[in-house]
């Protein structure tokens, strides 16, 4: 049964890819390749994990990937550009003051979490993988970072985001002429790099790699025509490379010394479609609460306000996987049937794909080279990741969140827009 989803949804992303005019950017078409990929994994490794999907499970996810094309085709009026719209190409000279004061502000905070997590190592004790003490640490719920190194952090995270979109916008028009004078722009994601590293986690890297892809993919098909195979080849050399670097920053935490290489990433991967379908044969979640897998950071917002909203974990279950390897990842979809039922689920299928498909056409309809494109790369972590686990909802009016997007709209605005140029076409 692996085999007819994985064969069905690469039926659909072909047709996805014709119908929405072989835009790769596309977040429909996003959607289809990113549950192509895990079920991809999944198949291959289905025999070895003892895993046979059922039928149910097969028509929620194929339902779950139309029902956000069918949202996706209703435009809702949007706005994302109150500048003046142009017909050529954006260019962000940017001063050397403004790069060096960027670069100085991710320095200082990725000096001040090295600092704390060395607090912290010597409270705990080290061992070979510090940074796997670290997490072990930070998740017993004995030490944090504090909520000063937080902020800052989230700062710097923005910071380094715009840097790197900012980078493509300037670049890829012209690759040859513009890159050295540009390069400086990656000064400051450096030290944001290593503020990732050293916050134990993994998926702000992929979230690097999707601001990347999406604002790299609007920008080049505004000034080039995308040929497939082209596209393809370089997709997978992206793919593999976000592969290395996720296997050895795992490496540096003692993850990925468990399992092979292979192994690690089939299960981070594929491992979702499986432990979706044994959720499916019998459900099961921690909490009973409304929106309790889902709404954690908004619960986490209200109980500051009343003390009566029910605290919920945002850790799932673990269901067995591979020589006693657990996984707790289930795609997206687990968490909005757990909260609100298959029904549920399909109807936040079908206002994300509503969502996310009228901010990119508003996108591509302004030309929009600025704050609103970086923001909806930001986003899109989510359409990239919902094939393993669910953001969107989860991060939905966090203090974190709301606190980024300030950061995103300041710095933008105050350091970034009064230096933005338009380069019309000759």
């Amino acid at each position: 049964m692996q085999w007819i989803l994985l064969g069905m949804l690469l039926i659909l992303t072909y047709g996805i890819y014709y119908f929405e005019g072989k835009d790769v950017a596309s977040p429909t078409f996003i959607t289809a390749v990113v549950f192509s990929v895990s079920s991809f994994f999944f198949a291959i490794n289905a025999n070895r994990w003892n895993r046979e999907l059922e039928f149910q499970t097969i028509l929620i996810i194929i339902g779950a990937v139309l029902v956000f094309f069918v949202g996706g085709r209703i435009r809702v009026i949007w706005s994302t550009n109150r500048e003046i719209e142009y017909s050529g190409n954006v260019y962000y000279n940017l001063p050397k003051w403004v790069l060096l004061t960027f670069f100085g502000f991710n320095l200082g905070v990725s000096l001040l979490i090295y600092i704390r997590m060395s607090q912290i190592l010597a409270n705990v004790g080290t061992s070979q993988y510090a940074l796997m003490a670290l997490r072990t640490a930070l998740n017993s719920g004995g030490y944090s970072w504090g909520m000063g190194i937080s902020v800052l952090r989230e700062s710097s995270y923005a910071i380094g985001y715009i840097c790197i979109s900012v980078f493509l916008i300037n670049v890829i028009p012209d690759f040859k002429k513009n890159f050295r004078r540009n390069v400086m722009l990656l000064f400051p994601v450096i030290p944001m790099v290593f503020a990732m590293i050293m916050s134990t986690g993994r998926t702000g890297i992929i979230r690097v790699f999707g601001v990347i892809y999406v604002v790299g993919i609007v920008t080049y098909k505004r000034n080039y025509k995308i040929k497939l195979f082209k596209f393809v080849k370089l997709s997978f050399v992206l793919f593999s490379l976000l592969l290395v670097v996720f296997w050895q920053l795992g490496s540096l935490t003692g993850k990925s010394q468990i399992f092979s290489a292979f192994d690690t990433i089939s299960i981070y991967v594929g491992s979702s479609i499986g432990t979706f379908n044994e959720y499916l044969k019998e459900p099961w979640s921690y909490t009973d609460a409304f929106g309790g897998e889902t709404l954690y950071g908004m619960r986490s917002l209200l109980r500051i306000l009343f003390n009566d909203v029910e605290s919920t974990s945002i850790t799932l279950p673990f269901c067995y996987v591979k020589n006693g390897h657990n996984s707790n990842v289930y795609t997206a979809l687990r968490r909005y049937v757990n909260d609100y039922t298959v029904i549920g689920m399909f109807i936040i299928q079908f206002l994300k794909g509503m969502f996310f498909n009228s901010w990119y056409k508003s996108i591509k309809k302004s030309g929009n080279a600025g704050l609103s494109l970086i923001l909806f790369a930001y986003f899109m972590f989510d359409i990239f990741m919902q094939s393993i686990e669910e953001n969107f909802l989860r991060e939905l009016l966090t203090l974190p969140q709301i606190f980024i997007i300030i950061v995103f709209f300041l710095v933008y605005k105050v350091f970034v827009r009064p230096y933005r140029r338009n380069c019309y076409v000759q």
